[in-house]
């Protein structure tokens, strides 16, 4: 079943979500905890306001094949 993979910056400050938490479906942020769903890029909590960008990821004959979004990046302010 396909899946999505979110991007790795916060859309809210530059922070990287890899150094944030995990729950279920839901990564937080580890600056000021915004949180986005993982599946969707969707924004779960403020004060992130824009979602993140995602991928889809799906497994293939065992092995993890991911399609990169063409969609631009929901960059935070002074990120270019």
């Amino acid at each position: 079943m396909p899946a999505g993979g979110s991007a790795v910056i916060c859309t809210h400050q530059n922070a990287a979500l890899s150094d944030g938490w995990v729950d279920d479906c839901v990564v937080e942020c580890p600056l000021h905890m915004s949180r986005f769903d993982l599946r969707t890029g969707a924004v779960d909590a403020p004060p992130a306001e824009l979602p993140v960008r995602v991928h889809l990821a799906e497994v293939v004959g065992g092995e993890v094949w991911v399609t990169l979004s063409e969609q631009a990046p929901n960059l935070p302010p002074g990120v270019r």
